[in-house]
């Protein structure tokens, strides 16, 4: 009799025991999120300011037989590197593609530059060769790239190299006066110089599309030469220089972009 109620009062805790445990919350299991990932593919457009510096080389060959006197004081003396600096600001378009966080892409853009360089040289007379005067100056309205980029992303941040082509529009002015002869030589051209760029950058992604970035780009362009006659041939037939200019160009610019496409995700 005593064994009975031992096996009964055990096989009642037993029961009690399970109910209690069927009844105690049970905790739902634990998943956490993947962090979001910034995309930066598709296409882009924005508006960019900064600074500009061009540097232009002109260099001066006179004809031998029209200046068989002053030849090598004008090629000396109208050697020169002229220089001039401003603001810029423009626009930018174009498109992105990654892959395995690598980023490729193709960017066009158009700046303002105005940029205006002038040289003013008054030569002192020298043995044979007489007084004369020099003035050499050049203006550079505007630059343009179509360019490739690649670049290597950090989550938000991009960090990019650039290189292609470069279009800029070049006027110049030369001319050298010989109060002696009451003559000059004087010439003007005009061109749209087409050329070269490299550079690169950083680019950070904010929120809704936009990005902010800052980049330098170096353009160099094409030689570009113009020859002034003297102002009387019928006097000085073969008194002709010619006049070689190159123009190089450094922008720093900062930016700001809406991209459509990418994103988060």
């Amino acid at each position: 009799m005593k064994q009975t109620i031992v096996a009964a009062a055990a096989a009642v805790g037993f029961l009690g025991g399970s109910a209690l445990a069927a009844d105690l919350p049970v905790k739902a299991p634990y998943y956490k999120a993947s962090p979001a990932y910034y995309g930066w593919s598709g296409c882009y457009i924005g508006a960019n300011v900064g600074g500009v510096w061009a540097r232009l080389r002109d260099d001066w060959t006179p004809n031998p037989a029209g200046f068989p006197v002053s030849g090598p004081s004008l090629t000396a003396n109208g050697a020169a590197t002229i220089h001039d600096s401003g603001l810029t600001g423009g626009g930018q378009i174009g498109c992105n593609l990654e892959t395995n966080r690598v980023v490729w892409g193709i960017e066009g853009d158009f700046n303002v530059t105005d940029l205006h360089g002038i040289r003013d040289v008054a030569v002192p007379a020298s043995g044979p060769v007489a007084a004369y005067s020099i003035h050499e100056d050049f203006r550079a309205r505007w630059l343009s790239t179509v360019r490739g980029r690649i670049g290597f992303t950090a989550h938000r941040t991009l960090f990019f190299a650039t290189g292609g082509v470069a279009f800029a529009h070049l006027n110049t002015s030369d001319s050298a006066v010989f109060p002696a002869s009451s003559t000059n030589n004087t010439v003007s051209g005009s061109s749209t110089r087409v050329g070269w760029t490299v550079g690169g950058g950083i680019e950070h992604a904010l929120s809704g599309g936009w990005s902010v970035k800052a980049e330098y780009l170096f353009a160099r362009f094409g030689h570009f030469s113009t020859t002034s006659a003297n102002s009387n041939p019928g006097l000085f037939p073969v008194s002709t220089i010619v006049h070689d200019h190159r123009l190089d160009e450094q922008i720093a610019r900062i930016g700001l972009n809406y991209r459509f496409g990418g994103g988060w995700y």
